[in-house]
């Protein structure tokens, strides 16, 4: 199971599901550039570590269970 997000956010940048009582961070844009910029030379344990914190229980990985796939959903569930 997935942390709890522990990134704050205002208000106005979260989407909300009223089904699933669930409100997921929303990124801009800029935020989207800035952190393909900061993650471009970072392992890969070192993002999905950031989206576990930032995303929380929000956090989805897909994946179509070839060798890589496999590989990114055994590094998610042992950093959450």
């Amino acid at each position: 199971m997935l942390c709890r997000a522990r990134h704050k956010t205002h208000p106005e940048s979260r989407l909300s599901d009223p089904a699933t009582k669930i409100t997921r961070p929303r990124l801009q844009p800029s935020e989207v550039d800035r952190l393909a910029r900061r993650f471009e030379d970072r392992s890969a344990e070192d993002l999905l570590g950031w989206a576990t914190d930032h995303f929380g229980d929000a956090l989805a990985l897909s994946t179509s269970f070839q060798i890589t796939g496999m590989v990114l959903l055994d590094m998610l569930s042992r950093i959450s």
